[in-house]
């Protein structure tokens, strides 16, 4: 284990390009709280608002555990030519969101505990299987060798940060507890990654030739944080919007409940509300003056009685 831990330091010390490393990291950390934002809400919701929040959470997450895994493959530097496989990559972005898909559905409609349990197995297992399809469509000249205790160890870690990120967002303790649960989505990817990028070693064949890469690594980087880009802005403005529709909806609601229909007056509710309002404010200012003006009309009394205070008002 300690020669595990020291390969692991290795490879993220020696063999990464800080500056794309560090892009890689903004990505991982900006979607896995974006994703958060989404995801919190989605056992909360109902109907197709929730369907809608299942598919953002499925499409920023995948983008993230794929955008962070290529820029990182691309800030490795393994000392020997190299490419992607166009049709592998492609795949396994399809294998992110598709998963991730399958996790977030877990979260929102299994009981719990198994939302958050099988939900954040489904999260990490999803993290390791788009990471090693990933793998596959990194061309290097040889065969890669697979350290087959390493790669368990790389997936059992990813799927115990991924339900401890779904527990936060199941069971939350505070309202900040969704920040917890980002913060290990953010562990999840960022430890299976590095762990079984020390997985493999490379047996060098020159029988193997590396095609020309279509387009550059820079390219293909820009290309990837571009694409990622644009979805967290999807996703953002779709979290916006639903944030706006939900205080929309909760002005309704208090209107609904204070004001009477009839004459949009405060009712008997807006009125206490008020009332206990200013003696709050008359409690923290001594130096306050309320004026209350009463309207006294007469006989209404016999409304009440024959009506009731509710038709009354």
């Amino acid at each position: 284990m300690e020669a595990e831990v020291y390969r692991v330091i290795e490879c993220l010390t020696h063999e990464h390009h800080y500056g794309l490393l560090a892009v890689a990291t903004l990505i991982c950390l900006s979607g896995s709280f974006l994703t958060a934002l989404v995801a919190r809400k989605i056992t909360f919701s109902h109907d197709m608002r929730r369907r809608i929040q299942t598919f953002l959470a499925a499409l920023i997450g995948g983008a993230t555990i794929w955008s962070t895994h290529f820029i990182s493959m691309l800030a490795y530097d393994p000392g020997y030519p190299h490419g992607f496989d166009a049709m592998l990559t492609a795949v396994s972005l399809l294998i992110a969101v598709s998963g991730l898909f399958v996790a977030k559905t877990t979260l929102g409609y299994a009981p719990s505990p198994l939302n958050y349990a099988l939900g954040g197995i489904a999260f990490g297992l999803t993290v390791a299987v788009m990471h090693y399809i990933g793998m596959a469509a990194y061309r290097l000249p040889g065969d890669i060798a697979w350290n087959p205790i390493t790669v368990l160890v790389s997936v059992a870690l990813g799927s115990i940060f991924g339900v401890a990120a779904f527990h936060r967002f199941i069971l939350p303790v505070t309202k900040y507890c969704w920040l917890g649960g980002a913060a290990f989505m953010v562990l999840s990817i960022c430890s299976m990654h590095f762990t079984g990028m020390t997985a493999f070693t490379l047996e060098f064949s020159p029988l193997i030739e590396i095609p020309d890469p279509v387009i550059s690594d820079t390219v293909f980087g820009i290309v990837i944080s571009s694409v990622t880009s644009a979805l967290f802005i999807i996703g953002y403005i779709g979290v916006r919007l639903e944030d706006g529709a939900d205080s929309d909806a909760q002005v309704r609601v208090e209107a609904t409940a204070t004001i009477d229909a009839l004459t949009q007056l405060p009712n008997r509710l807006g009125l206490t509300r008020e009332l206990s309002s200013c003696k709050n404010l008359l409690q923290l200012d001594k130096t306050l003056k309320i004026a209350i003006l009463t309207i006294d009309l007469d006989r209404f009394k016999e409304v009440n009685d024959l009506y009731g205070h509710a038709d009354g008002e």
